[in-house]
C-alpha cells in the first residue's frame, strides 16, 4: 500500500469521525417502558469491531517513516520495526512479546507505566516529532500523551521536542538520576499544568536537568488537577441530590420540614450512592457485557465503579484513562440536571455540554471527547437526546442493554 493509499484511508477516517456527529440526531425508541437500541448506534458498534485504531497508526506511521512494503503484511512491518529499533539502539528484547502479538495484533494495547514507555520508544524509533507522538497517543493508542507528573515521561517529551534519539536519552535519564537529591524543594504539589508549561519553555538540556533536580518531590506520578475536577463535579451533583430531596418531600407532605437531614446529606456524599443515580441502578461493583452483544468494541465501555473513584478521592495513583472516564461521567450528569430551562434550544444545550466536558478535559491536562473512543461517543449520544426521555434517561437504556 502506497503512501498516497494510506492518506486516502486516513482522509475517510475523518469524514466518518464527523459523521458520527449525524449519529447523534436519532430518535430514541422506548417500547414497553424498554430501550430499544437504534440501529444506528448497532451499526457504530459493528463498525468499531472492525477498527483496529493503534495498528491503523502503526501503519501510517511506517509508512511515514519510508516503509514501501505492503502494510498488511504483518512480517514485514515487523521486520521493519525491529531493524528501526536496532538502528538506534533502543531496547528490542521486548518485542517478541509485544511487536506482533500487541502492537501488530489489532487488539487493545495495555496503559501501564511500562507499556506506555515502549510506547514512546515505538514513536522514536519511526523517528515522530512532539505533535506526531500526541496525535499517536490520543488519536491512536486511546491514552493521555506526556504524563508531566513522571520524571521518566517529562524526559521524554523533552528528546522529542529536541529531536535526540534514544542514545542522548539515555545520557539525559542519567544525569537526571545523578542529580537528583543534591538540591529539592519541598513542595510536592505543584500542579501539572504547572510542571508542563514549565518544562515546555524549556530549551536549555542543563535548565531541564536543574528544574527535575530541584523539584523532583512533585513527581508523584499523580496529577492532582483530575482529582480536584471530579470533587468539583461531585459537589455540584451533591447539591442537585440534596435539592431534589427536599423538593420530593415539599410535593409528598407540602411541609418545608425536612427531617433527618443529617442522614440525607450523609446518603448523598456517597460514592455509592451518586453512582446508583448516574447508572440508574443498573452497574453494580462488577460489569460484564449482556450476552445478546458481541460487539468487541462494548470493552471500552468501562464504566467507572464505587472502588475506582473512591481510589481517585483518596489520592491513590490509577490509570490516566479512569480519570477521564469519571471526569467525563460527572461532568455528563452534574450538567444536565442543571439543564432545566425549556426555552434553551437542544442544540444549544448540546453545544454547551461538549464545552462544559473539553474545558474539564483540557483543565485536568487531557484531550478533548474523540467521536472513535467508544466511552466518548457514547456520552455524546446519550446527550443530543431530548424531551421526556433526555440524555440521562437514555444512558439508563442503553446500559439496561449494553451492561448486565
Amino acid at each position: 500500500m502506497t503512501k498516497g493509499e494510506m492518506t486516502v484511508i486516513a482522509e475517510k477516517k475523518a469524514l466518518e469521525t464527523e459523521d458520527l456527529k449525524e449519529i447523534n440526531k436519532s430518535e430514541n425508541i422506548w417500547a414497553d417502558d424498554e430501550y430499544i437500541v437504534p440501529d444506528e448506534l448497532l451499526q457504530y458498534m459493528k463498525d468499531l469491531d472492525e477498527e483496529t485504531l493503534f495498528l491503523d497508526g502503526v501503519k501510517e506511521a511506517v509508512v511515514n517513516d519510508g516503509f514501501d512494503g505492503d502494510v498488511n503484511d504483518i512480517k514485514a512491518v515487523s521486520k521493519f520495526i525491529k531493524n528501526r529499533f536496532i538502528e538506534q539502539g533502543l531496547p528490542s528484547d521486548y518485542l517478541r512479546g509485544t511487536l506482533e502479538k500487541s502492537w501488530l495484533s489489532g487488539k487493545e494495547v495495555s496503559d501501564t507505566d511500562d507499556a506506555r514507555i515502549k510506547v514512546y520508544n515505538l514513536c522514536m524509533s519511526l523517528h515522530m516529532n512532539t505533535d506526531d507522538v500526541v496525535t499517536f497517543f490520543e488519536k491512536k493508542y486511546l491514552q493521555k500523551s506526556f504524563n508531566f507528573k513522571r520524571i521518566e515521561e517529562c524526559a521524554y517529551y523533552f528528546a522529542f521536542s529536541n529531536g535526540y534519539d534514544y542514545r542522548e536519552l539515555s545520557k539525559l535519564l542519567e544525569e537526571i538520576n545523578s542529580n537528583i537529591g543534591e538540591k529539592c524543594s519541598e513542595d510536592d504539589s505543584i500542579a501539572t499544568e504547572h510542571i508542563k508549561n514549565s518544562i515546555i519553555g524549556i530549551k536549555n538540556r542543563a535548565d531541564f536537568i536543574t528544574y527535575i533536580s530541584e523539584n523532583h518531590s512533585a513527581f508523584s506520578g499523580i496529577t492532582s488537577s483530575g482529582k480536584r475536577i471530579i470533587e468539583e463535579k461531585i459537589a455540584n451533583i451533591e447539591m442537585y441530590l440534596d435539592y431534589r430531596t427536599v423538593i420530593d418531600k415539599e410535593v409528598k407532605d407540602n411541609s418545608g420540614d425536612i427531617e433527618d437531614s443529617s442522614e440525607r446529606r450523609q446518603q448523598h456524599t456517597s460514592v455509592k450512592y451518586i453512582l446508583s443515580e448516574i447508572y440508574g441502578g443498573v452497574l453494580k461493583q462488577k460489569k460484564q457485557v449482556v450476552s445478546d452483544y458481541s460487539f468487541q468494541s462494548l470493552k471500552y465501555l468501562n464504566f467507572p465503579n464505587e472502588v475506582e473513584i473512591s481510589k481517585i478521592l483518596n489520592g491513590n495513583k490509577v490509570s490516566h484513562d479512569l480519570i477521564r472516564r469519571t471526569i467525563i461521567l460527572f461532568t455528563f450528569f452534574s450538567y444536565y440536571n442543571e439543564c432545566h430551562s425549556e426555552e434553551t434550544l437542544q442544540e444549544d444545550i448540546y453545544d454547551g455540554f461538549l464545552y462544559e466536558v473539553n474545558l474539564a478535559l483540557i483543565r485536568a491536562g487531557f484531550q478533548e471527547l474523540y467521536f472513535r473512543n467508544p466511552y466518548d461517543w457514547l456520552f455524546a449520544y446519550c446527550a443530543y437526546r431530548s424531551g421526556d426521555i433526555g440524555p440521562i434517561e437514555t444512558l439508563h437504556g442503553l446500559l439496561k442493554d449494553f451492561v448486565d
